[in-house]
């Protein structure tokens, strides 16, 4: 199991949110509600972290909860994804 933080940030129009990850390079995602857009992270980061996995590197750790002092506004969320 791997821990990592997503930060969902609403669209302007308000309808979803885009997901990105400080932890994990290259995940962006969407969601048209909160539990679709967190779905998809997870979705992601297991495609995400097995590619790195299968590159021979190393899977992120996570920095911890200091990340909503780094996005004010965003909800940040730390998720678990099976490996």
């Amino acid at each position: 199991k791997v821990q990592f933080n997503v930060v969902l940030t609403p669209e302007d129009d308000g309808i979803g949110y885009v997901v990105t990850s400080p932890d994990i390079q290259g995940l962006v995602t969407y969601g048209e509600t909160r539990e679709e857009a967190l779905a998809m992270a997870v979705d992601a980061a297991e495609a995400l972290l097995l590619c790195t996995l299968a590159d021979g590197d190393e899977v992120p750790v996570s920095p911890g909860p200091t990340l909503e002092k780094i996005w004010p506004g965003h909800t940040v969320f730390e998720l678990d994804g099976w490996m």
